[in-house]
């Protein structure tokens, strides 16, 4: 609680997320008309501990900022519900590979076990988002920021 009395509190995960493809921003409206999303419009700022002052308090942006509800997780819990959708959990993808010719993406298990083929994968495990990436499907990598879920898309 700060001096005035405003409480303050922290959220130490990815504290939203935005898009800028249309394809994406149609993907959140369908979200935010099911409750999974909702604008975020909090503002970031730097506390500093020696004036016990906010500097640099972001102003409103162009680019609008969603945030997964109740928890950012809500998205991944109902596209596991989706028809199409496979999820697997405690299992180690060590290999991902795209099949031209199979227009899909193969993925093989830690032990070498085919896990199948898949039209789509979305994930956020970090490793995706690093030189690994490369290293283990011999591609670029994808996107640039990660979190924790794989999802296949069958």
């Amino acid at each position: 609680m700060t001096e005035d009395g405003r409480e303050l509190h922290f959220d130490h995960g990815v504290p939203y997320f935005s898009a800028k493809n249309p394809d994406v921003l149609r993907l959140i409206c369908e979200w935010q008309s099911k409750g999974l999303v909702a604008e975020w419009k909090e503002k970031f700022a730097t506390f500093d501990c020696d004036s016990k002052q906010f500097l640099d308090i972001e102003q409103e942006g162009l680019e609008k900022k969603y945030v997964g509800v109740p928890g950012m997780n809500s998205i991944c819990k109902s596209l596991c519900q989706e028809p199409g959708v496979q999820s697997r959990f405690g299992v180690g993808v060590g290999r991902l590979e795209w099949l031209d010719n199979e227009d899909s993406w193969s993925l093989m298990g830690l032990n070498g076990e085919s896990l199948g083929y898949f039209k789509g994968v979305v994930t956020s495990d970090k490793s995706t988002f690093s030189q690994r990436f490369t290293n283990v499907t011999g591609k670029p990598v994808p996107i640039g920021k990660t979190y924790l879920y794989i999802l296949l898309l069958s």
